[in-house]
């Protein structure tokens, strides 16, 4: 039983997704895509559900909606393997159909909340359960054919009738995170027999990059058609976004580090075949140098001078910081604790999340309730998903990752539902001049403008189209200055 008045842009996607044994939810990130679930599992008296999502959100998000909407039960496989196997044994038992003298058999469905890792120990046990439905959330976990927790989700969904995806956006590169995707819903082949011979079909291959045939994109949508929806958040009516960019001078030590790397990389080309690990290894040492640190072979760390700091300290006055709430992201952990211990000495009200962070729900409901604190520093790899921090109104990076799907869903994070009293919700980059950072925040742009062009001809999909109002071009790719 559904206890609360969904919104029209749900029932729409319900109604959708209901005559259907598999579909896929691609509504953008607050517009409540897991009461659509719900509505969905309710309208066709589902017993057994098996939810695949993030860590955080099987633990917090997805238990908090289920509470709030429905009077459903729910098991959180967690823990162990074998504390995995006895949850879903008893769980199993709790679900079955109960019949009486004076009744005929009837139960409340149970839905089976797990984690992409957790499915990996469990997945034998999980086989032999008989499911009525599978759905995975943040299904562009699985975009990537050929690991293992593809594979294992691709074999259990031929064994389960009824299938959903569901998503902010599906393509967070290029279409070719579509594949696999489509192949855990289709039991035929869709998009073709294998991901080569996709690939083949849709893709052209120029020099180092994989491109879509303009020919064929329009093909390959179109055979979405039948069973795919999207829907954008325009119909929330969220605040506008603005971007901002701030260039960082290098300091004289920063700039000599970054030298010195350059003249050993050089020195190391005329010498071997420098591999790509080495490569990544190099940039990964400028980025932690242009944020303010550098690391030695033991892994010992040494602060080093970086006007990032300063020009934090001045947008936090900017924002004011005392009063108002603030995300600061950062790509790397020992960022977080520098920038930590530096807010602390300022007298800042400062909250820490991280792959480290025990109770990551008590951290949020902090930051969102107390007014004590009024800054959260947190890495896009762990906050990035599940994680509502309506109460910012400002998103600063003090350093990102090359994800662009971190970046848009971190973005999301501050932007959703719950967000509409703000008056606009302003992002804003601290980029160090000459350095790899230019790269980064590019190619970030760039992406998200490729990802603009094709949720627009998502829009233009049989069934996909955008009833709400039209977001602002400028929006999706960000920019320099204020927009």
């Amino acid at each position: 039983m559904i206890r609360t008045q969904p919104m029209a842009h749900q029932v729409e996607g319900a109604q959708f997704a209901i005559p259907k044994k598999y579909a896929g939810i691609f509504f953008e990130y607050g517009t409540g895509k897991t009461l659509i679930a719900l509505m969905i599992i309710n309208a066709l008296k589902l017993q057994r559900t098996l939810i695949v999502s993030t860590k955080l959100s099987v633990k917090s998000v997805w238990p908090s909606e289920i509470r709030q909407h429905t009077n459903f039960k729910w098991v959180t496989l967690v823990g162990g393997r074998r504390k995995k196997g006895r949850l879903l044994q008893l769980g199993m038992k709790a679900s079955m159909p109960v019949q009486t003298k004076y009744s005929s058999p009837t139960t409340v469905p149970t839905l089976f909340l797990v984690n992409y890792d957790g499915i990996k120990n469990i997945y034998k046990e999980i086989t032999k359960c008989p499911w009525d439905c599978i759905i995975l959330d943040e299904s562009t976990k699985i975009k990537s054919p050929s690991t293992k927790r593809t594979l294992i989700l691709w074999n259990l969904g031929k064994m389960i009738p009824r299938r959903y995806i569901m998503t902010g956006f599906p393509v967070t590169e290029n279409l070719a995170d579509l594949y696999a995707q489509v192949k855990f819903l289709s039991d035929d082949n869709l998009l073709g027999s294998s991901y080569y011979a996709f690939l083949n079909t849709y893709f052209v291959k120029m020099g180092m990059k994989t491109l879509p045939k303009k020919k064929k994109v329009k093909e390959l949508l179109e055979k979405l058609h039948a069973f795919c929806i999207h829907r954008t958040n325009a119909s929330l009516k969220l605040p506008p976004k603005i971007y901002k960019k701030l260039d960082i001078e290098m300091t004289p030590q920063q700039k000599k580090l970054l030298e010195d790397f350059k003249s050993t990389f050089r020195l190391e080309l005329d010498k071997v075949k420098i591999d790509t690990q080495y490569i990544f290894a190099l940039i990964t040492k400028s980025l932690e140098i242009c944020d303010g640190y550098v690391k030695d072979a033991d892994g010992n760390v040494a602060v080093i001078p970086t006007n990032k700091d300063e020009a934090l300290i001045e947008l936090l006055d900017e924002c004011d910081a005392r009063h108002n709430k603030v995300v600061i992201w950062c790509a790397h952990r020992f960022s977080i604790r520098k920038v930590e211990r530096y807010l602390h000495r300022l007298k800042y009200g400062v909250l820490s999340l991280t792959g480290s962070t025990e109770d990551e729900n008590k951290v949020v409901q902090h930051f969102q309730h107390d007014k004590r604190y009024t800054i959260l520093l947190a890495t896009q790899k762990k906050a990035a998903e599940s994680v509502t921090l309506t109460a910012a109104r400002y998103g600063i990076y003090y350093s990102n990752t090359w994800s662009y799907d971190l970046r848009a869903n971190s973005e999301a994070r501050i932007r959703r539902k719950g967000s509409e009293g703000h008056e606009s919700i302003v992002y804003t980059d601290l980029v160090t001049e000459g350095t790899i950072e230019e790269k980064v925040y590019d190619c970030l742009r760039k992406k998200g403008n490729l990802i603009a062009e094709l949720k627009a001809q998502f829009k233009n999909m049989k069934g996909a189209s955008d009833h709400g109002r039209r977001e602002r071009d400028e929006g999706e790719g960000g920019g320099d200055d204020t927009e």
